[in-house]
């Protein structure tokens, strides 16, 4: 029973030394990852005065305009619309037809539903 113990002991302080250079290495890689441009949106080139953002994509209310020269957060997206972050902090949606993604733009559905 004492020579498991010992074991035991020295096995779990093995782990623990190991496991802090795994956590020391990991970090040490995290930090040599070079930082991406969040993604954002903007007024397609057709755009004449502002893109309308609006609270849900099936309403016709407006929070605020988008207008050409202006970007927002991409913070997700819907089959037709953009949800986005304005940089006033409000946010909305606005129309995929008459804005551009521009930014490192990672898929932001790439994982399949849960059960798949």
């Amino acid at each position: 029973m004492a020579n498991t113990r010992a074991w035991t002991k020295c096995m779990v302080q093995r782990v623990a030394r190991a496991s802090r250079g795994c956590v020391a290495a990991l970090l040490a890689m995290g930090l040599a990852v070079p930082a991406f441009a969040a993604p954002s949106v903007t007024p397609s080139e057709r755009v004449k005065r502002n893109v309308v953002v609006r609270p849900a994509p099936d309403s016709d209310d407006k929070v605020a305009g988008l207008f050409p020269g202006d970007t927002a957060e991409l913070i997700d997206e819907i089959p037709g619309w953009y949800h986005v972050r304005l940089s006033d902090g409000r946010t909305g949606y606005v129309s995929k037809s008459w804005t551009i993604l521009s930014g490192d733009v990672p898929p932001l559905h790439w994982l399949p539903p849960p059960g798949q």
